[in-house]
């Protein structure tokens, strides 16, 4: 009853064209009458209680793609790997077929403060997949300034931004698709990850037991950040507890806390027994991480089809 409270007091952003974008290169965004969802989480800390300005986009690009099966998340979260990101997209891309293409969103957020680092950025999507930019399978979205102030003010550890990072990220994303799921900007996909990803998540649905607890996340790579499917209805409880507990709690951690102190109402040792029905991973790793191999090694990863 608690956590259903805290969900009726989310707020909508009514569909709105951006204004005065700040990167005048930018050809990209929504047309006259197009608009894009964006869903305001309910804003635990104080700065985002006056106001949705900073929780509305500084920059947009979108076709406003919605009531897709699969979102896409792929933040740019470390510094410096933009050229990660550009394989990351070719790669997600390349392992889709055109149908999976047609009934899938990605997401990338650029989760930067600094001009001289999102333009280059945003100008490297652009000119390497202005189709897709164009088709509506990609929409890039980066925060206001205004969002980030006062957590940076206290000095944030790179798992607090990745927290706040994610939080935004998912804000925007949760309504636009039945699933969403967290990626980051240096992995490569299994060939057709997104099939199986759907049928996955189609059969767990199918098979939910309404008497018994129902899984909230599906795991198609353990031990890492990315690979992480939800419901996008159920997001929202998970933004908000982001929001609470952002602060130096690695972000696998903050979901098992999440999934013991809201969803499990049994004891903590039951509740860890039960992890495995509300966490369940699947039975191989759709995604491996490339981040730290050369570039002769990545354009070798690029160039194989395994």
């Amino acid at each position: 009853m608690v956590m259903l409270a805290v969900y009726q007091l989310y707020q909508e952003v009514q569909y709105s064209k951006l204004e005065n974008n700040k990167f005048s290169h930018v050809t990209t965004t929504p047309d006259e009458e197009e608009t894009s969802l964006f869903t305001v989480v309910f804003q635990f800390p104080p700065h985002l209680l006056y106001g949705a300005k900073p929780l509305s986009p500084a920059y947009l690009s979108s076709q406003g793609r919605t009531d897709v099966s699969i979102v896409l998340g792929v933040p740019t979260l470390d510094e410096g790997t933009d050229s990660h990101l550009r394989a990351t997209l070719y790669n997600l891309i390349e392992n889709m077929s055109a149908e999976d293409q047609r009934d899938t969103l990605i997401v990338v957020y650029i989760g930067e403060e600094d001009e001289t680092i999102i333009e280059p950025i945003v100008q490297q999507i652009e000119e390497n997949f202005a189709e897709h930019l164009k088709s509506g399978l990609i929409d890039i979205v980066v925060p206001e300034e205004s969002y980030y102030y006062p957590f940076l003010q206290e000095d944030l550890s790179k798992l607090s931004k990745q927290n706040v990072d994610l939080a935004y990220l998912m804000a925007y994303a949760h309504a636009k698709g039945q699933f969403y799921v967290q990626l980051t900007d240096a992995v490569l996909p299994k060939p057709n990850f997104v099939r199986h990803m759907r049928k996955f998540a189609l059969v767990r649905l199918a098979l939910n037991n309404p008497f018994q607890p129902t899984w909230f996340l599906l795991d198609f790579f353990p031990n890492e950040v990315a690979g992480k499917l939800f419901k996008g209805e159920e997001l929202p409880y998970l933004i908000t507890y982001l929001h609470v507990f952002y602060k130096d709690i690695l972000w696998t951690s903050l979901i098992e806390n999440f999934i013991t102190s809201t969803l499990c109402h049994k004891g903590a040792e039951e509740c860890l027994l039960q992890m495995t029905t509300y966490w369940q991973t699947y039975d191989i790793p759709l995604f491996q991480r490339f981040g730290n191999v050369t570039l002769s090694e990545k354009l070798r990863l690029l160039s194989s089809k395994t």
